[in-house]
């Protein structure tokens, strides 16, 4: 028993020594080569980082740590950006972690020292680094305040506490100016220098700029970034000042003085800042994994700086607190927000179970592919007032699940995220700074069929135009399902137009206005076809425009929800909802009852969203088969280039970009968003569509339009390249979502490679301008900055939305190198380019869009407009009984011009509007403007939708026709005028009624029809009496127009 005693004693002993040197016993399995390292304040970078002799940096041991190595930081703060030498691997990452869960703490800031009392309380300490609109300063790891007037407190999301315009100007091309009486107690200059932030126009967004004189209660200041008419400066705007040291005037508030490189502060107190640890942010990163993999992070805080996952990939960030991160407050500063948030970027990476908050722009950004963000808490972010949210999320495939995202100055998330997942996440009081935003604010974006579902989205803090689920003009592909949303008392569910193959499917909504949609006045301001409102539960009315689909929801109705005043919007025992839903598989599935029950919750379903740290959850990227979604992947060309597609012909397809929602008209060159694929003669593209249903139909749709060349200003070969043009990150900057060249001046020039005139085909020159001035011109030149003249536009005062200005040129033949060449006859700036045009006033050409290979005879259709027109091309389908995929395509044959195509999509169609009539055939509608809302249909009965247009139902038909086929005709088609409104042919002998609405006038061509003393009723009371007659085999029947504004006809054929 003595030996073995010892033997145990000694391997005891054993034990212990490794331990105390460090070598590698932990809980975590490691490989067996892996090695551990030690970091604490009281290290030294020359010690060997053992428990016994840490290293003093994380950064030392981050440089030698090699696949399968930890790092254990002691507690305490360490201000320092780490950057690993290595990378980790699958099996054996690299960890760096708290250790024994002691509180870490990584800063991006410096202490400032050398304190001197400058007056009263305030003190100024040296701090040789200015980092301008990015300074933030932290006292004892606590959040202070940038001095301002009005002070704010510590809640930076008060927008009572703001100061209120009283009046102002606003002069794009010189300054602008607001006046407050309540600066009348300052004397003249007071605010000079100092910059003022503005919650402008119609308080979307803030803005600011810098004050360049103030007197007489007044501010004097550069225009604002965005000098859109609709963003001026107006009476009752919220606005502070800051950047001024005359600002600082309360405790907790500090001034930076870059040109004599000093802090300056008001300690909480008024106590000497020597008694404190005040530190200013110096490092952009605190992690930085750029270019790095199987990186884990773990249980470490962060102040006053970033982490970065850009271009890494499978690395994890868990268990942490991340607060003032960064800011970027400078003139200049518009919508669009310049900070970083934590940058969840490249490839594979996650960040869960942490703590985002206090940040002045995003929380988390989110970017590259199949990222994820897991059971995080994000909270008091954006208190920029851009368009930063808690999460913001770009790229493809990611993952946004059981987050917390609350208290934001503008909305909860926003982004252009593509074919993701947002589920099961509580969002908040969104907008408590800013004015018309959903809390869950999305649109302009081809979304690719990302799927939210399963999300409380409530309590919208802004004042007006408050929405819930915001979906803006331009949403494409975005699917909706199954989400609980409350106290929005604007609007639930807001689908702006145009808006496309949205699909909004047993939602809940409650005390949240009526939902609706703003439609822009374009050619296809109303449209919204292919979406989808099935199933949900609407408190209050709806009304969705042309091409929408309604079925199976409960429509100002009380649903007896349990506690809808708490946001407990599941359904009581005898609520209506019961059974009232249609089935949807892969939504519906596993009902009670005879059906499913609209809204949310099935009746005792129940699910839980938000995070939790004491049981994080564990969820998976699992997207489901959604019915009736757009089955063709990258439709609107918003992935920025052709992927799924491929090129056919003459191989010379490409892209072309144009902001159609300032471009939004016939002018546009997409008809979506940003992008359109070109065609030249010749080229073509295809894509397989898989995955969809044998002996089934569907309906492909697409837009076109043929016009000349066009191509981006910033896409030129040669230019001047002039020092005075903005750029950002090395790139052209920026402008309301347009890359541009400018500002130009005189003499800046920009040249293009090789441009075809071929026989005189152009005889006009487009330019898309902004904030330009009406002494500058453009000479169009081929072949060098002085070669042949062809013509001269001669520019505008212009400061808008970005438009087309256009100008003749002579005729052209050959291929020539174009020079763009700026002139002005005054001095100074000219304005910002964004693309040209060359085109002809009297072109004609057309493209092809068709399908084939589905089992069935190739199908196509010709465009030849040079407008995208007001509705979708499109036509029905049917697969074979063995076939799964169909090819469509657009192409175009030889021509002098251009076709671009955009917006594709296959949906599957509905059975009931199924084209496959018995009777009814070469259907001819004269309305082109609303033909897209007509169709052909079967079994009329009770309780089908009456016109195509508009959410009137049947409430009741003679048994005579229940069951017939009938053509379902659209209500604004009443307002056609000409002789004849619509033909069709009868494939057999039949009798054909007309539904004449009774309050309309009877029309002439109807005289010589049979009043059968029948009629039909709608849900509206409206009675429409039944006229016949009768038509033999093969007849062509002629209807007239309707010739009343009272609402429409109705056909039906026996």
């Amino acid at each position: 028993m003595g030996k073995k005693v010892k033997i145990i004693s000694i391997c005891m002993g054993i034990l212990l020594a490794c331990s105390l040197i460090g070598i590698g016993f932990n809980s975590d399995v490691v490989n067996a080569s892996s090695n551990i390292y030690y970091v604490s304040e009281t290290g030294d970078d020359t010690n060997h980082g053992t428990l016994m002799e840490p290293f003093r940096t994380i950064q030392k041991a981050a440089s030698i740590m090699i696949e399968g190595d930890t790092c254990y930081i002691k507690g305490g703060v360490y201000r320092e950006t780490v950057i690993p030498s290595n990378s980790g691997s699958s099996d054996n990452p690299i960890t760096f972690e708290a250790y024994n869960n002691e509180k870490v703490v990584i800063s991006g800031g410096d202490i400032i020292t050398n304190w001197t009392q400058h007056s009263g309380s305030i003190y100024k300490g040296d701090m040789d680094w200015d980092l301008g609109g990015q300074n933030i300063v932290a006292v004892d790891g606590n959040l202070s305040n940038e001095a301002r007037w009005p002070n704010v407190g510590t809640d930076l999301h008060t927008k009572s506490v703001l100061a209120t315009v009283d009046s102002a100007t606003n002069d794009p091309l010189n300054e602008y100016t607001i006046t407050d009486h309540d600066l009348s107690s300052f004397p003249a200059d007071y605010w000079n220098g100092g910059l003022i932030w503005c919650l402008n126009g119609p308080e979307y967004y803030a803005s600011a700029s810098i004050i360049t004189d103030f007197s007489s209660s007044t501010l004097h200041f550069k225009p604002w970034a965005r000098t859109n008419s609709g963003y001026n400066s107006k009476r009752g705007n919220k606005y502070y000042i800051t950047r001024h040291l005359n600002a600082l005037d309360t405790e907790n508030e500090w001034y930076v003085d870059g040109q004599n490189q000093n802090l300056y502060i008001w300690m909480p107190g008024g106590d000497n800042p020597a008694n404190h640890v005040v530190e200013a942010k110096k490092r952009t990163y605190t992690f930085d994994l750029r270019n790095r993999s199987y990186i884990n992070i773990k249980g470490i805080d962060t102040i006053l700086g970033s982490i970065t996952t850009v271009e890494a990939d499978h690395c994890t960030i868990s268990n942490g607190v991340f607060k003032y991160i960064d800011q970027n407050l400078d003139t200049g500063k518009d919508a669009d927000t310049l900070t970083k948030g934590l940058e969840l970027g490249g490839t594979d990476n996650v960040l869960r179970d942490s703590e985002i908050a206090y940040t002045f722009g995003r929380g988390i950004k989110v970017s590259g592919t199949d990222n994820q963000v897991i059971n995080c808490y994000i909270h008091d972010v954006s208190s920029e007032a851009s368009n930063a949210g808690g999460i913001d999320v770009y790229g493809r495939r990611h993952l946004i699940s059981h987050n917390t995202v609350y208290r934001l100055g503008r909305g909860s998330m926003r982004g252009s995220i593509q074919d993701s997942i947002i589920e099961y996440n509580d969002f908040s009081y969104a907008n408590m700074l800013t004015e018309d935003s959903g809390v869950l604010a999305l649109g302009s974006m081809d979304y690719q069929n990302t799927q939210i579902h399963h999300n409380y989205v409530h309590d919208n803090a802004a004042n007006y135009s408050d929405g819930g689920l915001y979906a803006d003009c331009d949403t494409r592909n975005l699917i909706m399902y199954r989400n609980v949303v409350w106290n929005n008392s604007a609007v639930g569910l807001l689908l702006n137009t145009p808006n496309n193959f949205v699909l909004a499917y047993n939602n809940s909504f409650y005390n949240s206005g009526s939902e609706f949609s703003w439609g822009q006045s374009t050619l296809y301001g109303n449209d919204m076809y292919g979406d989808k409102l099935f199933n949900n539960i609407f408190r209050n009315g709806i009304s969705p425009r042309n091409g929408c689909e309604v079925k199976n929801n409960i429509i100002n109705q009380d649903p007896n929800f349990v506690n809808p005043s708490n946001g407990d919007l599941h359904i009581e025992s005898n609520s209506v909802a019961i059974d009232a839903g249609m089935i949807l598989p892969n939504i519906t599935d596993n009902y009670i009852g005879d059906a499913p029950d609209a809204g949310a919750y099935e009746y005792g379903d129940n699910w839980i969203v938000g995070h939790d740290f004491d049981n994080p959850p564990y969820p998976l990227f699992q997207k489901i088969e959604v019915p009736y979604m757009n089955k063709v992947l990258n439709g609107g060309f918003e992935y920025y280039d052709l992927s799924s597609w491929t090129k056919t012909g003459n191989l010379g397809a490409r892209l072309t970009t144009s902001c159609n929602w300032d471009y939004h008209s016939a002018n546009s060159m997409s008809r979506g968003q940003i992008t359109s694929a070109v065609l030249g003669g010749g080229d073509g593209i295809e894509q397989d569509v898989t995955g969809l249903k044998p002996s089934t139909t569907y309906v492909f749709s697409a837009w076109a339009k043929i016009n000349g060349y066009h191509r981006k200003v910033t896409d030129y070969d040669n230019s001047s390249s002039s020092s005075h043009w903005n750029y950002a990150d090395g790139k052209h900057a920026y402008y309301r979502d347009v890359q541009y060249v400018g500002p130009v001046r005189d003499e800046d020039w920009v040249a293009f490679d090789n441009i075809d005139f071929g026989s005189s085909k152009y005889d006009t020159f487009a330019i898309g301008r902004n904030k330009t001035i009406d002494t500058g011109s453009i000479e169009v030149r081929l072949d060098s900055v002085t070669g042949t003249l062809i013509g001269t536009l001669d520019l505008d005062t212009f400061s808008a939305s970005w438009a087309f200005k256009s100008t003749s040129i002579n005729s052209v033949t050959g291929v020539h190198d174009l020079y763009l060449v700026f002139k002005n006859s005054a001095n100074g700036d000219i304005g910002l380019m964004d693309s040209f045009k060359l085109y002809n006033s009297n072109m004609t050409d057309d493209v092809q869009l068709g399908v084939k290979n589905y089992g069935g005879d190739e199908l196509s259709t010709t465009v030849d407009s040079i407008n995208w027109g007001s509705a979708e091309n499109k036509f029905q389908f049917t697969t074979g009984i063995d076939d799964t995929t169909a090819t469509i395509y657009a192409y175009k044959p030889d021509g002098e011009y251009y076709a671009y195509v955009d917006d594709f999509g296959v949906i599957e169609e509905l059975p009931e509007n199924v084209h496959n009539s018995n009777l009814i055939s070469n259907l001819n509608i004269e309305d082109t403007e609303n033909e897209s809302h007509w169709s052909i249909m079967s079994n009329i009965q009770s309780g089908d939708e009456q016109f195509g247009d508009r959410i009137y139902t049947i409430s009741s038909l003679p048994t005579s026709i229940a069951g017939s086929e009938w053509i379902k005709t659209a209500i604004e088609s009443y307002a056609y005028i000409g002789d004849s409104l619509v033909n069709f042919t009868v494939n057999s002998d039949a009798e054909v009624y007309v539904g004449y609405p009774d309050e309309a006038p009877t029309p002439t061509w109807l005289s010589t029809w049979i009043d059968t003393d029948e009629d039909i009723t709608n849900n509206y009371s409206k009675v429409f009496s039944l006229y016949k007659k009768e038509y033999v085999s093969g007849s062509t029947v002629s209807l007239g127009a309707h010739g009343s504004n009272l609402w429409m006809y109705m056909i039906i054929v026996k």
